[in-house]
């Protein structure tokens, strides 16, 4: 099983990007969300949209990253983009 990981791209002034690569399952250690928060409170962004690698797997530890993902958006007024996810998550 692959180490759950995440890669926040630099950003434009309207998106940022982060590759979803690995497990993000059960039984896989996964990024804090307070080390995400703090490097997405580095970035300027209204959208921040969401990237699978080709060997991202997941379960429901993802649907509760995604959760603490959307509410940090709501906080700063910015959109959480998923479609680029599986159609199971969106």
């Amino acid at each position: 099983m692959n180490q759950a990981t995440l890669v926040v791209h630099p950003s434009t002034k309207a998106q940022v990007e982060i590759s979803l690569q690995g497990a993000w399952q059960l039984g896989s250690n996964l990024p804090s969300s307070e080390s995400i928060r703090q490097q997405l409170a580095r970035q300027q962004f209204r959208t921040i949209k969401l990237l699978p690698s080709d060997d991202f797997q997941w379960d429901s530890r993802l649907l509760a990253f995604l959760l603490s993902l959307q509410e940090f958006c709501q906080q700063h007024q910015s959109k959480l983009d998923i479609n680029a996810l599986p159609k199971e998550v969106q």
